[in-house]
């Protein structure tokens, strides 16, 4: 099972993936530029772990309290992923 986490209701825009074996963690600082590369910053840091979209089994996503437009582009990312690819979508609380 392998589960991904973004995380972008803080100062930080958080990805953790968490496998049976292991998990990784990588973060960014939460601006305009790193939201325009949002998806960009996510496929590298999944080609750094050797580790595809499709073998993804979930998703979750932070739903706030927090920035609006972190919250937004953090939810519509992990829905299209979702959606495109077939995997559970799961909202979490900070």
């Amino acid at each position: 099972m392998i589960n991904l986490i973004i995380d972008a209701a803080n100062e930080k825009i958080v990805f953790v993936i968490i496998t049976d074996e292991q998990s990784y963690t990588t973060s960014h600082i939460n601006s305009r530029e790193n939201f325009d590369n949002f998806m960009e910053l996510l496929l590298k840091f999944l080609k750094k772990i050797k580790i595809k979209i499709s073998d993804i089994n979930r998703i979750f996503v932070n739903l706030g309290p927090g920035k609006f437009t972190s919250l937004r582009i953090s939810l519509s990312i992990a829905k299209a992923i979702s959606f495109a690819n077939y995997i559970s979508l799961i909202g979490f609380q900070s």
